[in-house]
C-alpha cells in the first residue's frame, strides 16, 4: 500500500476498534512484535495501513521513510 504524507495516525482507541480487539490484546500484539506501531511519547500510535497489514498477515517493519516521519512527530 503506498504510504503518502496524507496517511494519518490512529490512537490506540482507534486502532482497536478498528481491528476490533481489546486494550489488552492491541498491547499483548504489539509487546510480542506482531503489530507495527510507533510511540514518539507515551502513547501508541499506528498508521492504517499497519492496521491493514496486521489484519492481512504481513510484515511489520517500519521503512526508512516511515521512521522519518516519526522523529517529526516527536
Amino acid at each position: 500500500m503506498p504510504q503518502g504524507k496524507s496517511e494519518q495516525w490512529m490512537s490506540a482507541v482507534q486502532s482497536k476498534a478498528y481491528i476490533k480487539v481489546s486494550d489488552r490484546t492491541l498491547r499483548t500484539l504489539c509487546k510480542r512484535g506482531i503489530l507495527k506501531y510507533a510511540q514518539p511519547s507515551k502513547k501508541l500510535m499506528f498508521r492504517k495501513s499497519w492496521l491493514d497489514a496486521y489484519i492481512l498477515g504481513f510484515g511489520k517493519r517500519l521503512t526508512p521513510r516511515e521512521r522519518k516521519e516519526l522523529e517529526e512527530l516527536s
